[in-house]
């Protein structure tokens, strides 16, 4: 008589839910590598809202700093200063101003 293993339900389960989780992270890997933008780019569109930038209100500053911005760490020992940008925040910035246009 030969025995066959079968995986326990809970197994079974959990490779399914791996398997979607890593399609979920490749659609989003590839949602990121779409929506990546050059340094040349992103000077340009900020140089672009340096103009207006003294027209806006304060709370329009903050709501324009928090899609750009996702986190700036200030180094006290040598006074550098580190801002890490949001990956798809110029991009939602440009699609919201070619909607009020």
């Amino acid at each position: 008589m030969r025995y066959r293993w079968l995986p326990r339900s809970s197994d079974v389960e959990r490779d399914e839910d791996i398997e979607q989780r890593h399609r979920e992270l490749a659609a989003e890997l590839a949602r990121v590598d779409d929506a990546a933008i050059s340094r040349d780019d992103l000077r340009a569109a900020l140089a672009g809202l340096q103009p207006i930038w003294e027209r806006l209100f304060p709370a329009e500053r903050e709501r324009i700093l928090g899609l750009l911005v996702e986190r700036v760490t200030h180094h006290p020992d040598g006074g550098d200063m580190e801002i890490t940008l949001r990956c798809c925040g110029i991009q939602t910035l440009a699609a919201e101003a070619r909607k009020a246009t």
